[in-house]
């Protein structure tokens, strides 16, 4: 190839993963805990065969609620959302646990 044929190649993509539920509940959660210093729970939902669901959770006021990511002008946040399903999730793992579980996934 000459280099004139090189311009109109698109550069080569750089490698990436993908930011799931699992790495985002635990961004949310570590985020929560750390600014806010309040308890953080993964609530899991299965959403359908042989798919789970995880988002984070923050005890504030006395109650558990759902926390989310937002992209704001300051950078990412973690606040106070809405359930991403409509399902009641079926089991609750604290932050410490879930990350120590969720390891395993990290070894090749």
């Amino acid at each position: 190839m000459s280099w004139f044929t090189n311009i109109f190649k698109a550069p080569p993509k750089p490698p990436e993963a993908n930011i799931h539920c699992v790495p985002a509940a635990i961004s949310a959660g570590w985020a929560w805990a750390v600014g806010r210093k309040e308890k953080v729970r993964m609530a899991v939902t299965h959403v359908s065969k042989g798919q789970d669901h995880v988002q984070a959770q923050g005890f504030v006021n006395g109650k558990w609620e759902f926390l989310i990511i937002v992209n704001t002008p300051d950078g990412l946040v973690a606040r106070i959302g809405k359930a991403h399903f409509d399902i009641k999730p079926y089991q609750y793992v604290l932050l410490d646990e879930w990350v120590k579980d969720q390891l395993r996934f990290t070894h090749t």
